[in-house]
């Protein structure tokens, strides 16, 4: 079954644009498909997986395919955050030999593609001391605005509210972050983004550094009101390696941490990104429950309200301005595109079971069927393009 293009019919305009609602397409219903039993693949060997890291650390996003067999093809390094060049084969000679179980398509085996692990690399600590110095500092807590309005959510911190954390960062990253602060305590948004983009583009040396300076990043992106950087930002920042009992294993210093998934969640909330907001509110439930009478268990309610509701969901996008894509998990099988200022070329479909290009026409919608598994949507396009992402249940 391939991906099916229906009318836009199912939207009308509502208020000031940004609202719309569903309507009844006047034409019979289709029989119904039989039920398609998908069952993932299940590790068996998977020697490599935290390996340490040699003098700087590493991150990288590793794709690949499981296949019918069970064995690992087609092994990509679709994204480094901060790695060694060197690390290229030795990560795909080492993923390469993993084996699994195979996953099944209503009991047969078959390829699973697109599966993805995030390979993290620390340095060893009995091993010997990197070439680079490592510096002591302290770093301070950023206060969370009170509200969860965009206005609120966007508002940088008060400097006035810092309380100082002792952290550990490599040298050359600690000089960028104490001028950064400064600068962020100044206002002077511009010229702390502008560091900190020099210094994660060449001095970072550890998957701390690469979490706090994004951090630090997203602050920036606040408080020149560029909420959808700053969300990006901040889901680098809160990233997390899974350790060899299986645990979340984050980057950043623990009240750093609760701080950056609090702010994640109110802008992925504001940006009706309502997945990626109920996502963040689960981690930061699990490693910092809120109390019983903090406020965001309200807005996780009502966010959690709009995803389990029949109605359609609209979340406001955007394609960074140093990229030529963006990445979408859906929480519904159907979707469209409306709205779109700039340039949107095509949506590739990574799923488990297929991967499709979709050339971007106006007034479509795409259905991903049940049998191609789980997918990302990657929105491809000009730099900068903004547009509205709907998306409906069957």
């Amino acid at each position: 079954m391939s991906f099916s293009r229906i009318p836009f019919s199912r939207l009308v305009p509502a208020t000031l644009g940004l609202l719309f609602s569903t309507v009844a397409f006047g034409q019979a219903a289709a029989p119904a498909a039989p039920a398609q039993v998908l069952v993932k693949p299940e590790p068996i060997t998977q020697e490599g997986r935290f390996m340490p890291g040699f003098g700087n650390e590493a991150i990288a996003k590793i794709r690949y395919t499981i296949k019918a067999d069970g064995t690992v093809d087609d092994v990509q390094i679709t994204e480094y955050m901060m790695a060694n060049p060197f690390l290229d084969n030795m990560l795909k000679g080492t993923v390469g030999k993993w084996t699994f179980k195979p996953g099944t398509l209503n009991g047969k085996p078959v390829d699973y593609l697109n599966q993805e692990y995030l390979f993290v690399s620390r340095v060893d600590p009995n091993a010997p001391p990197p070439p680079a110095p490592v510096a002591q500092g302290s770093r301070t807590e950023i206060k969370l605005p009170a509200k969860t309005e965009m206005k609120k959510a966007m508002k940088p911190a008060d400097p006035a509210q810092m309380a100082p954390i002792p952290l550990a960062v490599s040298l050359k990253a600690k000089q960028t972050i104490d001028a950064a602060y400064e600068q962020l305590k100044n206002k002077d948004f511009d010229n702390a983004l502008k560091a900190l983009d020099e210094v994660a583009s060449k001095d970072l040396h550890t998957v701390f550094d690469f979490a706090l300076v994004n951090q630090l990043r997203s602050s920036a992106f606040s408080g020149i009101n560029r909420p959808y950087e700053a969300l990006e930002a901040l889901e680098l920042a809160t990233m997390y390696g899974i350790g060899p009992k299986g645990e979340k294993t984050f980057f950043l210093e623990d009240k750093l941490l609760e701080q950056a998934l609090r702010q994640k969640f109110l802008i992925a909330t504001s940006l009706r990104h309502n997945k990626l907001a109920w996502d963040t509110f689960q981690l930061l439930q699990e490693k910092f429950p809120p109390a019983a009478d903090d406020k965001i268990h309200v807005d996780a309610k009502a966010v959690k309200a709009l995803l389990d509701s029949p109605d359609q969901l609209a979340l406001l996008a955007r394609i960074p301005a140093d990229k030529t894509a963006w990445t979408h998990v859906p929480s519904r099988r159907i979707f469209t595109v409306a709205d779109v200022k700039g340039k949107l070329e095509k949506v590739t479909a990574r799923c488990e079971r297929r991967t499709v290009d979709l050339k971007y026409q106006e007034n479509a919608d795409w259905t991903l069927p049940p049998s191609f598994g789980a997918c990302s949507l990657d929105f491809v396009g000009d730099k900068g393009t903004q547009f509205t992402v709907y998306e409906f249940n069957q």
